[in-house]
């Protein structure tokens, strides 16, 4: 099947076109993904490169140009103003279309110049589709991903019609990912706008975009998986700790008015009024079979019956437990309250978390192992869950579905991950709104610098 391979392009200067364009055109001639030709289509730059072995071109001869690489030009910059009006960029991308019909291509492949595939299974997925018009998820933003796109032979009179409806009356002012006749959007492939609010490319993902000129991206030789040198560093998680089989009686009274076992996690649950919920987080603690913690529970303002409920918990376990009630309530989403129980941090890791949610009995036992394991131990550790609501993370799953856990946003709940104190009290927790949690993840992650992150492949957290 014949394969276009584009990006569009505009650089003001000489140093873009070497920083961004050059980078992308080397990945992909390098890269698996199948194409026949390359193509960037450039929106009116002032300069132009003069790179071996690209074709420039300001008007399309009979003939298919016999390169590898070939640049469009057109000699106006239509621009991009603001997100939704990007004349340039649509007159660009339609153009594809123009040049694919011109010279029989069966197939058209859109990849943004600061986007890139990376895992052999994106790639695969990649040169096997052959119909549609197919594009990923963006998490990040929750809609289709308009930077990379697979266009499939019984696409491409819709993809000329696109071209030919009028800019300015029709599609100025719409969100072009609302706009463009997607057939089928790919949620089970890993991959965000990492630029946006990243420092560096997490392992494991399938694509990337929005990804600064300045990262370092690589094959390796063979042509096989992208490697992106990071600098988070992955702990692997070691076997499951063991235990005899049928597990290990709990007797919850004896573990929590164990002694010896020191203090290294703080649990810091936000409450509000869940006068049943509560005391359920609370036995799901004394419940583990690795007593290592404490629990601060805030509640937001003044409550005598919820008072009176952890003054007897507070009473009966004085060594794990304890609250705080606040003179006068925030009502923002309990971000306050975890800002004040960070300050209150004492102990070497931290989770914070809701009190309607549930752990399972060894939660801390196994988000624990790999800490006591490794040296040194990782920053961060992750669990996968279950998740209570609808389409959690824009994925299309029911309520109460195993949810996959990824460090990137909208694939982490605050309750799935355990953290250093000193990066939470780094970090702090400035966000108030609906996503200040996602923001105080991206914020940890950015306080540690390189952090290392340990992902356990156990469903040991319910979301509620």
């Amino acid at each position: 099947m014949k394969t276009l391979l584009f990006c569009t392009s505009y650089a003001g200067d000489p140093q873009t076109w070497d920083a961004r364009y050059r980078r992308w055109l080397d990945f992909f001639s390098k890269s698996p993904v199948a194409k026949d030709q390359i193509l960037i289509v450039d929106d009116g730059s002032p300069k132009l490169p003069s790179w071996r072995g690209l074709k420039v071109l300001r008007e399309l001869p009979d003939r298919q140009p016999a390169e590898k690489a070939v640049l469009y030009h057109f000699d106006d910059n239509l621009g991009r103003s603001h997100v939704v009006d990007y004349p340039g960029w649509f007159r660009s991308f339609t153009f594809a279309a123009v040049y694919a019909r011109k010279y029989g291509f069966d197939k058209v492949v859109h990849v943004e110049s600061d986007s890139f595939v990376f895992s052999r299974r994106i790639v695969d997925y990649i040169n096997e589709c052959d119909s549609g018009w197919t594009t990923f998820w963006c998490p990040r933003w929750g809609f289709p991903e308009s930077c990379i796109q697979v266009i499939g032979k019984d696409q491409l009179d819709a993809y000329a019609a696109l071209a030919a409806v009028p800019y300015a009356t029709q599609l100025a002012g719409k969100p072009i990912e609302m706009v463009l006749p997607f057939t089928q959007v790919r949620k089970d492939f890993v991959g965000d706008r990492y630029g946006e609010y990243l420092a560096w490319l997490p392992d494991k993902i399938d694509y990337g975009c929005q990804i600064p000129e300045d990262w370092p991206l690589e094959l390796e030789a063979g042509g096989n998986d992208a490697r992106i040198p990071s600098p988070v560093h992955w702990v692997p998680a070691a076997a499951a700790p063991g235990l005899p089989a049928g597990g290990v009686p709990v007797d919850v009274e004896a573990l929590a008015r164990t002694p010896q076992q020191p203090k290294e996690i703080t649990v810091i649950c936000v409450s509000y009024r869940r006068y049943k919920e509560m005391p359920v987080l609370v036995h799901c603690l004394l419940a583990q079979t690795l007593q290592n913690f404490r629990l601060l529970v805030i509640h937001d303002g003044p409550d005598p019956k919820m008072e009176g409920i952890l003054a007897r918990f507070k009473d009966e376990y004085p060594d794990v437990f304890d609250f705080r009630m606040t003179p006068e309530r925030y009502n923002d989403y309990g971000h306050s309250l975890r800002e004040i129980g960070i300050g209150l941090l004492d102990t070497e890791y931290v989770l914070i978390t809701n009190d309607d949610n549930y752990y399972c009995p060894r939660f801390l036992e196994f988000m624990f192992d790999p800490i006591h394991r490794q040296s040194p131990p990782p920053d961060i550790v992750m669990c996968d869950m279950v998740h209570s609501h609808n389409y959690a993370g824009g994925r299309f799953q029911p309520p109460y579905r195993f949810f996959e856990t990824y460090p990137q946003s909208a694939s982490v709940d605050i309750g799935c991950f355990i953290a250093r104190s000193a990066l939470a009290r780094k970090a702090g927790f400035r966000d108030k709104g609906f996503d200040g949690d996602a923001t105080y993840f991206e914020d940890l992650v950015r306080a540690a610098g390189q952090p290392r992150i340990c992902k356990l492949d156990h469903v040991l957290f319910v979301h509620n």
